[in-house]
């Protein structure tokens, strides 16, 4: 009995393991080209400084798409982080070697008293969440 059994555990895990190699993993979009954002007149004019979240969706040929904030900042910074995200280039993500779309999110921080910066801070499938940086 446990020969037949065990048999069919081993069946179903190689089964199993074959199902998710065939999946195939996807690699990650990777910025080549960042434009950094401007500054807008308002918020330099409020001293106004913090974190933007946006989500992008990366297409095969990778180009941003579908730009938009997850976690707004307000007073212009958001359009100006926007208009400087779908200037960016990527290499696309890959899909057993074909490029293939796929969702980030940027994390972009504004300081007046250092340069903006910008990084990609999730390939998940869901933003981060507030505190998460």
């Amino acid at each position: 009995m446990c020969l037949l059994r065990c048999s069919m555990w081993t069946l179903i895990f190689a089964f199993a393991e074959t199902l998710i190699a065939s999946a195939g993993t996807v690699k990650d979009p990777v910025a080549i080209v960042e434009v950094k954002p401007g500054y807008s007149d308002e918020a330099r004019r409020a001293r106004y400084e913090g974190d933007t979240f946006l989500s992008v969706d990366v297409d095969a040929r990778g180009r941003p798409k579908n730009v938009r904030p997850v976690r707004p900042l307000g007073l212009g910074l958001d359009e100006e982080a926007i208009k400087a995200l779908r200037q960016w280039r990527f290499r696309p993500a890959t899909k057993d070697g074909e490029p293939v779309e796929k969702t980030i999110f940027i994390e972009i921080d504004f300081r007046l008293s250092k340069k903006t910066k910008a990084r990609i801070v999730s390939r998940a499938a869901s933003p981060p969440l507030y505190g998460d940086h």
